[in-house]
């Protein structure tokens, strides 16, 4: 019960991680067009890539929740040797893993000036599609047969 009480917490806290994060987006109602090129730069470079990264973590910790609990069920003897060598463990190593993708994004957002005074801003994933599919390629298909 321990340790699924540990992902239960883990869940909790990138949940209300998540909900601090949409705050801004919540009180933003600029539709994407912004007075400030310091808002404009925020949403595309940071906004939107931490809930991504949020959603993934949180999507992970119930993955290994899940497999935690099939190994108690089916293998029990091998649980209790999963279970000594700690849960830390686990998701130190897999994190960067879950990063990975995300970071090269956060560098490529472009932040743009309209006519009519308004800074408009393309998330990196929005700019070059075509260049990010050999990167993201393998990512998604390894996300596929997981989920």
């Amino acid at each position: 019960a321990y340790h699924s009480n540990v992902y239960m917490q883990m869940m909790a806290i990138l949940d209300l991680l998540q909900s601090f994060a949409y705050l801004p987006f919540v009180f933003d109602n600029e539709f994407c067009l912004y007075n400030s090129y310091a808002y404009a730069f925020y949403f595309n470079h940071f906004g939107w890539k931490v809930l991504d990264i949020l959603n993934t973590f949180n999507t992970y910790v119930l993955l290994f929740l899940s497999y935690d609990r099939f190994l108690a069920i089916w293998y029990p003897v091998q649980f209790q040797k999963v279970r000594q060598q700690g849960i830390t463990k686990r998701v130190l190593f897999v994190g960067p893993f879950l990063l990975a993708p995300f970071i090269p994004m956060m560098c490529v957002g472009e932040v743009t000036l309209q006519p009519n005074g308004k800074w408009v801003g393309l998330a990196g994933t929005e700019i070059s599609a075509t260049n990010w599919t050999p990167i993201l390629k393998p990512y998604i298909l390894f996300i596929s047969c997981i989920l």
